[in-house]
């Protein structure tokens, strides 16, 4: 899995009774620009695949029941702390403790990048 896809990954791309992920967006950078064309800002979108062979399904090793669990209990206590602050608005998997799309260059998001990418090669076991 690459990056983009692990931070896009949604709850509800995650069927736990196959254990498989449902692969159909992925986040990147764009930039944002003022009304005289400069950048002002760069932000993580939500996004289609760049190509059509990417939209996929993956299956997961039982390991990751764990991962998935905590997140969820992650984003239970997050919203309950941040209240109306909290905006997971792509229903996703991991966010940072607003709801937020997760950036790039985070401890954490490295470990699930690591974790999830090494556990998803060809040829390791499930």
């Amino acid at each position: 899995m690459r990056e983009g896809e692990i931070i896009a990954l949604g709850c509800n791309d995650i069927d736990f009774e196959n254990r498989i992920l449902h692969i159909t967006k992925s986040a990147r950078y764009t930039k944002d620009f003022n009304a005289e064309g400069e950048a002002i800002v760069r932000s993580m979108k939500i996004t289609i695949p760049k190509t059509l062979s990417s939209v996929r399904d993956i299956e997961y090793p039982g390991t990751f029941e764990d991962l998935w669990k905590q997140a969820k209990i992650q984003n239970s206590k997050n919203k309950l702390e941040a209240g109306s602050s909290f905006d997971n608005k792509y229903n996703l998997a991991f966010t940072n403790e607003i709801g937020e799309v997760l950036s790039s260059g985070r401890g954490l998001l490295q470990s699930l990048i690591y974790l999830i990418g090494h556990f998803m090669q060809p040829g390791i076991p499930l």
